[in-house]
């Protein structure tokens, strides 16, 4: 009953249900860290566009959908294991894609 009253709370009246300990984590430390912005946020998504890593960056942005129960934190949790981080690293098309 007590996560119950804290996710009640949490919503201001709405049922806002946490799977973790919010206290654990912080955004840029150790979840999302990865230099990006939000450019647009509504109640379903957030776009992010990530800072490029290298001088020479791909004409066409690159997509993602991250899956909607872990959002897109599952792709950028710390430095040494960030998908994002690891994407905005490869610069140009030739440097990763061979021929």
């Amino acid at each position: 009953m007590e996560n119950f009253a804290a996710d009640l709370e949490r919503g201001q009246g709405q049922l806002a249900i946490t799977q973790t300990d919010l206290t654990r984590f912080e955004v840029g430390v150790n979840v999302a860290t990865t230099p990006g912005k939000v450019v647009f946020q509504n109640e379903l998504l957030q776009l992010i566009q990530f800072a490029p890593a290298t001088a020479q960056v791909h004409e066409r942005p690159l997509l993602i959908f991250p899956p909607w129960i872990n959002k897109y934190y599952i792709l950028d949790l710390r430095p040494e294991n960030s998908m994002i981080r690891w994407l905005t690293e490869q610069g140009s098309p030739s440097s990763w894609c061979p021929g």
